[in-house]
């Protein structure tokens, strides 16, 4: 299982991470260091710190959590269809980007510039879209009720021309 090999190595690293402040102060809070023990990171800043003394981890804590919204995507996607499902990731991006201007226009320039940083850096919302177009995709290739004649990536050689649909 990938996310258990990921996960062992991401321990390891964050353990010979802490092992040098052994005899120093930690500068880190409790929560931080749990939180980052978790992989939680791209769920938001929880803690004292956004990025912590393992910078790389941020990626390993987005690919967690894609492992988890991906679950959740294909029943969207299953239940809704592709179409619509894509709609509404859309109309919540643009909720969070007119939420962002709106934060930018009643607030000093430094709360700007945190939810600017959390935004793009932290909350995952332009990869969530992504990733959520890869799955569409995935799903539309290797879906039987899809005739590959009717996906919009059959047209642009994309993965829906290669779907199991085609083979019978």
């Amino acid at each position: 299982m990938r996310i258990a090999r990921l996960y062992a190595v991401y321990l390891l690293t964050f353990l010979v991470g802490c092992a040098y402040f052994i005899g120093a102060p930690f500068p880190y809070s409790k929560l931080t260091t749990i939180r980052e023990a978790l992989a939680l990171q791209s769920l938001g800043n929880i803690g004292d710190q956004v990025f912590y003394f393992d910078g790389p981890s941020w990626s390993v804590s987005a690919e967690f959590f894609f492992y988890a919204m991906f679950p959740f995507i294909a029943w969207a996607i299953h239940r809704l269809g592709v179409g619509k499902t894509v709609t509404r990731i859309v109309l919540a991006w643009l909720l969070l980007l007119a939420l962002r201007v709106g934060i930018a226009s009643r607030f000093d320039t430094h709360v700007a510039y945190a939810f600017d940083w959390w935004f793009i850096y932290i909350a995952r919302t332009s990869e969530s879209s992504a990733s959520s177009m890869a799955c569409s995709s995935a799903i539309c290739s290797s879906s039987k009720r899809i005739p590959s004649s009717g996906c919009a990536f059959t047209r642009a050689g994309g993965p829906c021309s290669r779907s199991l649909y085609s083979r019978f």
